[in-house]
């Protein structure tokens, strides 16, 4: 069996690795969105040892003899978790990028890629309106918060339900950061470039 693949480890040890993914996820949504992979696999480490911690706290028993064997192991586990991780934001942006534009009612790829092309001069998809003072409300656009509350805080296993103590008074920065640039800006270069894949970087 391939120790690289999550069945390979019996249930207990599973259960570590999923809460270590959340870690993850946690890191990833409010400090280090764009980790490079030497740099995460150190901090894979600390993430699993993260779920130990918090599994003897629930007062569970840790099995003996696959950490840290199976270090490397585990960090490919999670450094692949964190692609689908960022897919799955990237697909939930693309919904928000088809409802919350104006595109052209007729769908035609040349134009709607211009609608696009206008939309990310200048940030003009991060903005929506202005306030009572005619300033520019920036960050404020109906894709991005609703991208934001949906996929970080809807539902009882994201980052915003797992962690309250980061997530609950504010949105962190880098939380707008990966949803605006990395997401619905990639969403909309794929508009742009006339539904050629643009690959998450």
């Amino acid at each position: 069996m391939d120790s690289s693949q999550l069945h390979f480890y019996p249930p207990a040890i599973r259960d570590i690795i999923e809460h270590a993914k959340q870690f993850s996820h946690c890191n990833l949504a409010s400090i280090n969105s764009f980790p490079m992979c030497p740099q995460f696999n150190t901090k894979a480490s600390e993430y699993i040892n993260e779920a130990i911690v918090e599994r003897r706290r629930r007062g569970l028993v840790i099995p003996n003899g696959w950490w840290p064997q199976y270090t490397s192991d585990i960090a490919k586990l999670l450094w692949e978790d964190v692609g689908n991780w960022q897919s799955s934001l990237k697909k939930k942006a693309r919904n928000f990028v088809c409802e919350h534009y104006q595109w052209d009612l007729q769908n035609r790829r040349p134009v709607n890629a211009d609608i696009a092309k206008a939309l990310l001069v200048g940030g003009t998809f991060l903005k929506d309106g202005w306030d009572e003072e005619n300033h520019t409300n920036n960050l404020a656009h109906p894709a991005l918060t609703g991208l934001v509350i949906k996929f970080f805080y809807t539902g009882p296993n994201t980052v915003g339900n797992l962690f309250p103590e980061i997530f609950a008074n504010e949105v962190p920065c880098a939380t707008v950061t990966l949803a605006a640039t990395a997401v619905i800006k990639l969403a909309l270069d794929e508009v742009a470039a006339e539904g050629k894949e643009v690959m998450f970087k």
